[in-house]
């Protein structure tokens, strides 16, 4: 009875396994992953080749002459200060000469509180602030209208002589004031477009003397020798002759009575754009591939001299037409420095980003380009794409770029810039074509990618459109987009 009921239990107990198990599942199906899309090829290489170099860059800045006043002791100061000098990394200041006119003293203090504040930066860079002093008139005592504004030329004396001699006497004591003032003078330009009759601040110069024109190789001779009296190896560098126009033609004429004297005065040719190519204020336009003759005379004057090239005063064009500008000057006429006309202006244009300056600032409250009380402009960025990583030392090379798809257009535009100690190379991108184009930037010299801040300049462009990081395409590690009217600044390194 025992053996019975033991196996009446274990038939129960697998009874009750076998109503209470569940059911066995249907093993889970293999889902087959979707396949990564295949990144598109790229249409263009990049070819560094830091054996072929060309000019030693000097540096970018710009100019803070009128309206600069506007900024020290305002809420916004410090902002500008920071967009301007620690995120731009502008390395030139370029002043007005204001010595010996009723607001010397204030302009004085408004140049030291922009050198101090772009100082303060640069140290922590391990450079130092260059200043450029350019007058625009000599005190109305040494002028033949008697007035600062409104052309005119240097005096004469009482013999019918021109007073080269107190010009250069003005100019000396300029130099030595501001240098009191706690502002240093690393560079001179004794005449702001010296070929142009102003009808605001201006002193007119002519390629050689005539009776209603002092002559500017007279002038700067003279300006150059009581530098070297006065300072002897601290006498600032020398930019000449800061001509409105670009032609070489004028330039050279202005240039080679100084060459047969001093040779050695000159530090670079100095030159502005608004003659030379065209160009206009309205509508805002630069056809920059228009200046490639003159820019190409220059290189050729530069070379066969051994001078540099700076050019030191420029603002047509539209942003992206800036950016091709600054391209235009590296590449063809080497420029060694670029300095845009306006680092802050009060006023403008306030309904677009589009702007004749680089930041745009209010005199009060009721007159905000916003609600900050400033604005950057997209001639900012156009600049910024250019001074915040290419460093003064730093050194143009060959790179060009392999076009790889034969049935894209053509228009895209680089440039390329090497530390120093060659370990870090950056690249300028400017895609002028309507449609996206795709790069690759691998290459044995220069592998890793450190960054890349890319702008998009397309009409009615805004703030968020502006210097973003440009990541590399997804399934890539060198791979870039660059959009149509885009400018790119690409770092790479060893």
């Amino acid at each position: 009875m025992r053996r019975i009921s033991l196996l009446f239990a274990a038939a129960a107990l697998l009874l009750c396994g076998c109503v209470n198990r569940k059911p066995t599942e249907a093993p889970t199906a293999t889902v087959t992953p979707t396949p990564t899309e295949e990144p598109k090829p790229a249409q263009w290489g990049y070819n560094p080749d830091v054996n072929t170099k060309y000019q030693t860059m000097d540096g970018f800045g710009a100019g803070f002459t009128w309206y600069a006043d506007w900024v020290p002791g305002r809420s916004f100061e410090q902002n500008i200060y920071d967009i301007l000098f620690r995120d731009a990394k502008l390395s030139i200041l370029r002043f007005k000469c204001e010595y010996g006119y009723s607001g010397f003293d204030n302009a004085a203090k408004v140049n030291k509180a922009f050198y101090d504040a772009a100082e303060r930066y640069a140290k922590e860079r391990g450079e130092t602030m260059q200043v450029l002093y350019s007058s625009w008139s000599p005190v109305s005592s040494l002028k033949s209208n008697h007035v600062i504004k409104g052309g005119g030329s240097l005096k004469k004396n009482e013999d019918g002589a021109y007073v080269y001699d107190d010009f250069a006497t003005w100019w000396t004591e300029a130099v030595q004031a501001y240098r009191d003032a706690g502002v240093p003078v690393d560079y001179v330009s004794i005449q702001n477009e010296c070929d142009f009759q102003a009808d605001y601040d201006g002193c007119e110069f002519g390629e050689k003397e005539t009776d209603r024109l002092a002559s500017y190789p007279t002038a700067f001779l003279a300006v150059y020798r009581s530098f070297r009296e006065a300072f002897g190896n601290n006498t600032p560098l020398m930019i000449a002759p800061e001509t409105m126009t670009c032609d070489a033609t004028t330039l050279r004429l202005m240039l080679n009575p100084i060459l047969e004297e001093e040779p050695d005065s000159v530090y670079a040719v100095g030159h502005h754009l608004y003659v030379g190519g065209n160009s206009t204020d309205d509508p805002d336009y630069c056809g920059y591939d228009s200046f490639q003759p003159n820019l190409e005379r220059i290189e050729l004057m530069c070379r066969q001299t051994g001078f540099k090239a700076w050019q030191t005063e420029f603002y047509r064009g539209t942003s992206i037409e800036t950016a091709n500008m600054i391209l235009k000057c590296l590449t063809v006429e080497n420029a060694s420095a670029y300095i845009y006309w306006g680092g802050v202006w009060g006023g403008g244009r306030m309904d677009n980003m589009e702007s004749n300056n680089m930041i745009v600032v209010s005199n009060n409250d009721k007159n905000k380009p916003t609600q900050a009380g400033y604005l950057c402009t997209g001639d900012y960025y156009a600049m910024r794409h250019y001074s915040e990583f290419i460093r003064p030392g730093y050194i143009r090379v060959d790179a060009p770029l392999t076009m790889i798809d034969r049935t894209i257009g053509t228009n895209l535009r680089t440039a390329s810039f090497v530390s120093p100690d060659g370990n870090r190379i950056v690249c300028i991108l400017i895609n002028n074509m309507t449609d996206e184009m795709r790069i690759d930037m691998a290459n044995a010299s220069f592998p890793k990618l450190v960054t890349a801040k890319q702008s998009v300049f397309t009409e009615g462009f805004t703030a968020d459109m502006m210097y973003n990081t440009c990541k590399p395409v997804s399934g890539t590690e060198t791979m870039l987009l660059l959009p149509p009217a885009s400018v790119t600044t690409v770092v790479m390194e060893k």
